[in-house]
């Protein structure tokens, strides 16, 4: 499942205006959900629509559910990954150790990507910062081997329940 931590309205940043086409100005909606496997933190992720077209997103509940299924639902779309996925790490500071349950200086792996809808139009941009810890590490080494053997996709899930953040 998910959790939602923040959710707001604000003026979109110089480089969300360019990839999702907006004028300086305009508006965009920002969420961030923590989401967990089997109750454990393991993931918070802020993601970033423009507000025109996705007004059902401005009140949501986003806990807890499905973002794919709901912006399928309620704006005919399906997300997709454009181009590269970036992947880097940090360390958590004092507020992400808070909320993912870890320790400060614990590693994360950070994935920055874009994402369109079906016809190809920018959709939302999305930042994932997952716990280093509790098996991701040899998952993310299986996954650059089955992309290095000519596997297309991969999607890294710790179980069932990681679906529900929308992120597969």
């Amino acid at each position: 499942g998910s959790i939602e931590t923040e959710h707001c309205v604000r003026e979109a940043a110089p480089d969300e205006c360019a990839f999702l086409g907006l004028s300086e100005g305009d508006e965009v909606i920002s969420f961030t959900r923590v989401c967990l496997a089997d109750s454990t933190p393991i993931m918070i992720e802020t993601n970033v629509f423009p507000r025109a077209g996705f007004e059902f997103l401005v009140d949501a509940k986003l806990g807890g559910i499905s973002l794919y299924k709901l912006i399928e639902e309620k704006a005919g779309k399906v997300p997709h990954m454009v181009g590269e996925c970036r992947i880097s790490s940090t360390r958590a500071d004092v507020a992400l150790a808070d909320v993912l349950s870890v320790s400060v200086g614990e590693p994360l792996f950070v994935f920055t990507a874009q994402y369109n809808d079906q016809d190809e139009k920018p959709l939302y941009m999305g930042v994932q910062r997952v716990v280093g810890s509790g098996g991701m590490l040899p998952k993310l080494d299986n996954s650059f081997k089955a992309l290095r053997g000519g596997v297309g996709r991969v999607v890294i899930t710790r179980s069932d329940q990681i679906g529900l953040c929308g992120t597969t």
